[in-house]
């Protein structure tokens, strides 16, 4: 991992190895830090997106769930299901009604599945530099934390597959607004739910990360 050159380079004054690896410790937790940034970017974006068109997505995917019938899974319980129901809302004929815009609208919720894919790429990057560091050092001040950074990472490996089924999933005191789900509609729950829930477990993997310190080189 690069660091960067300070004054002290400048005056051929040599760094001890428990400074270099504390400097190494200062940029893996400024990555942590920026990826948090894209991570919290991207949650406050589906807020925005839940709290303005909540309901029509859930009125668009509930018309279409029920004119597909037994061509379409019984329940939107996995990605997987909802892309089928997505595609199947593609494949209807225009007739001048709502219903023409329902793949927009879900189409918008498949949107920030994507970009949690592509982050879910970063926070695995950031987890081997995590490993790798560690690895390099002989104790952690609080080598727990590498454990739960560890749990973090295998839990997030776990859920964040297209086969997950997400009904299951109860959100924590940060992602609340989910809950503004009308109680009619309240089996989309898991659907709506499950990007934030995500979201949460990537960031307290990096929240850990920032809590890192050496003990002995």
């Amino acid at each position: 991992m690069a660091v960067a050159l300070t004054y002290r380079d400048y005056h051929n004054q040599a760094f001890s190895k428990f400074e270099l690896k504390m400097m190494e410790l200062e940029v893996l937790k400024n990555e942590a830090n920026k990826h948090v940034g894209r991570l919290n970017s991207l949650k406050m974006r589906y807020m925005d997106w839940f709290l303005r068109s909540q309901q029509s997505f859930l009125d668009s995917m509930k018309l279409i769930h029920i004119l597909g019938g037994d061509l379409l899974p019984r329940e939107i319980n996995t990605i997987r299901n909802y892309k089928r129901v997505m595609r199947f809302s593609g494949q209807l004929p225009s007739n001048g009604t709502p219903r023409d815009g329902s793949q927009g609208k879900m189409f918008g919720f498949l949107m920030f599945w994507e970009e949690l894919l592509m982050l879910k790429r970063d926070n695995d990057a950031l987890y081997k530099k995590i490993c790798d560091f560690c690895s390099s050092i002989r104790r952690l001040r609080e080598p727990i934390l590498k454990d739960e950074i560890d749990r973090l990472h295998q839990r997030l490996n776990l859920l964040l597959s297209e086969d997950f089924d997400f009904t299951s999933l109860s959100n924590d005191r940060h992602n609340l607004f989910t809950y503004r789900v009308a109680l009619h509609d309240h089996r989309y729950h898991g659907l709506v739910s499950y990007i934030p829930y995500l979201l949460s477990i990537a960031n307290k993997l990096c929240y850990w990360t920032s809590k890192l310190h050496i003990e002995f080189v």
